[in-house]
C-alpha cells in the first residue's frame, strides 16, 4: 500500500511501528509539522526512538517511511516502493529489536557503577529515526525532498 506523507496509510503504519518500539520499551517522540510542497501545505511526522533519552551522545541511524507520491492519472499511479523505503525500516526494527536487551543491560550495568565519566549517566546510546517527506512530491529539489530532515 502507498504510504505517501500525509495520508492516513503512513500514519496508520507509524502507529504500527511506534507500538513496537512501545514494547520494547524505547523512548518515542514524534515531531510533527507541517510544510510548503509543491501541492500545498502538507503534514509530516517523523518518528524518533531513543533507548536511553538521559545518555549523553546518541548514535543515529536513519531512514525514511514515505513512499514516492504520484498524482491518480499518473502511469506511476499505485507504485509503492517496498525497497526504496520499507525495507530499511525493516532493518532498523529488527536492530532495535535485537540489541535492546544488550542496551537494558549496558545500561543497568552503567547504572550500577555510577555512570561513564562521572556524569551518572550512560556516555551514549542508540537512537532511530524515521524520516517523513524523503520522496519529492513532483520534482526533486532543494525545495521539494527531505522535508523531515530538513
Amino acid at each position: 500500500m502507498p504510504r505517501v506523507a500525509g495520508t492516513p496509510a503512513l500514519a496508520e503504519l507509524q502507529a504500527l511501528v511506534a507500538a513496537e518500539f512501545e514494547l520494547l520499551g524505547w523512548d518515542i517522540h514524534r515531531d510533527s509539522f507541517t510544510a510548503s510542497t509543491p501541492y500545498g501545505e502538507k503534514s509530516f511526522t517523523n518518528l524518533i526512538f531513543t533507548h536511553d533519552p538521559s545518555a549523553t551522545r546518541k548514535l543515529v541511524l536513519a531512514a525514511h517511511l514515505d513512499s514516492k507520491f504520484f498524482p491518480d492519472d499518473s502511469p506511476e499511479f499505485g507504485f509503492i516502493g517496498a525497497t526504496d523505503s520499507a525495507a530499511p525500516c525493516a532493518v532498523l526494527i529488527d536492530l532495535a529489536a535485537g540489541l535492546t536487551s544488550w542496551l537494558d543491560a549496558r545500561k543497568e550495568r552503567v547504572e550500577r557503577e555510577g555512570g561513564e565519566g562521572g556524569e551518572g549517566v550512560q556516555g551514549e546510546t542508540l537512537q532511530i529515526v524515521l524520516f517523513d517527506g524523503e520522496e519529492a512530491f513532483k520534482d526533486w529539489t532543494p525545495q521539494d525532498s527531505i522535508y523531515g530532515a530538513k
